[in-house]
């Protein structure tokens, strides 16, 4: 992208890359979204990680035909670094294991990127055989990989990623069918809301900092994780939302709140107002508390950011809130207590739900 963008204006690819207007007299900037930045005869859409499209322009006088881009030319570039998410050294090793590569031309692309911060003072003849070389290796294994997915029964419309094929197989198997009445794009429904500030993705934070001299470190993660759970769901399109006010769920006990919440379907959600201890170990001298580092729910901020506070309100879906109950039962097992103890000020209360109640009484995989 640098050496594709390098020769135009400062202000055009700005645009292009930030998708949003250069700052005017005013200062002021307004986003752009897809729509392409034009320069000269041309109009660019670029999207980090995903693709570049270009067109040239039939007339630059008049850009458009009716809401089409009036253009002579027209390629779209993918970035199908998705589909293998390692290093393409990597990637030509593996080809080596499935006889798609020879392992001179591995240890030649190996050779070259090793030297690449220093390729000015490198042959430029060398040079053109290893971007050809990575080129053609590069064109080989996607062809490949395109006939696996054609065997498959896949039709990726994009190639920028697993994404692209996850969105191939879902279209094949009809996902769309299984949304229901409640969900659209616009006029949403009062679940789908609740859907919206429910949804908050993985947690990732940094545990521990620091160094080993020695020893091996080692990070467990799911297999397959959301497909896994998908095929778990209900199907949208064989059930109905119920709206369950909080007095209506038994919460007398940690106990009795988890078994009510279980007993919702996955894609339930629940609207808790919550204030968790700040001390595992309390001590009126604060050398020797013990503070509780992590807290269990998710907060978004307006500007989209998400915090793990000790105390909150809002929607959260179902496993999210179980996670917390086992959360408490740790921290606090004798949950409800005196909310006026100084280490143990503990609040969970469910003030409303939505709850999806499949007509199957089962799941749809």
């Amino acid at each position: 992208m640098t050496q594709i963008l390098k020769n135009l204006p400062f202000s055009t690819v700005w645009e292009i890359v930030k998708r949003e207007t250069y700052r005017g007299a005013n200062g002021n900037r307004r986003k752009i979204g897809h729509a392409p930045v034009f320069w000269k005869g041309c109009a660019v859409t670029y999207v980090k990680g995903k693709y570049i499209e270009l067109w040239r322009l039939a007339d630059p006088g008049k850009p458009y035909n009716g809401k089409r881009l009036n253009a002579s030319a027209h390629i779209q570039i993918y970035d199908v670094f998705g589909f293998f998410q390692s290093s393409f050294s990597a990637v030509v090793d593996s080809m080596v294991e499935s006889g798609r590569a020879t392992q001179e031309e591995a240890d030649f692309i190996r050779s070259m990127k090793s030297k690449r911060s220093n390729f000015a003072n490198e042959p430029i003849e060398e040079i053109k055989t290893y971007t050809t070389l990575e080129m053609r290796l590069l064109a080989r294994m996607m062809a490949d990989l395109r006939a696996g997915f054609d065997q498959a029964g896949l039709r990726l419309r994009d190639w920028h990623g697993a994404g692209a094929a996850a969105s191939a197989l879902m279209e094949r198997e009809k996902t769309k069918s299984h949304y229901g009445k409640d969900i659209a794009a616009v006029n949403i429904s009062l679940p789908q809301k609740a859907a919206h500030r429910a949804y908050t993705g993985g947690r990732i934070e940094t545990l521990k900092q620091g160094f080993t001299e020695g020893g091996r470190l080692h990070v467990y993660d799911i297999a397959s994780a959301y497909p896994a759970a998908l095929v778990e769901f209900p199907s949208l399109a064989s059930g109905e939302w119920t709206n369950t006010k909080g007095k209506e769920i038994e919460c007398g006990s940690l106990f009795k709140l988890r078994t009510a919440i279980e007993a919702a379907s996955h894609v339930s959600m629940f609207k808790i107002r919550f204030q968790f201890p700040a001390y595992e170990k309390y001590d009126r001298d604060p050398r020797k508390a013990v503070f509780i580092p992590f807290y269990p729910l998710p907060y978004r901020e307006k500007r989209g950011g998400i915090l793990f506070p000790a105390s909150g309100y809002g929607w959260h879906v179902r496993d999210d809130v179980l996670a917390a109950i086992a959360w408490l039962e740790r921290f606090v097992p004798e949950f409800p207590r005196s909310r006026k103890s100084a280490d143990k000020i503990t609040r969970f209360d469910v003030e409303e739900a939505w709850i999806f109640v499949p007509r199957d009484g089962g799941s749809r995989k």
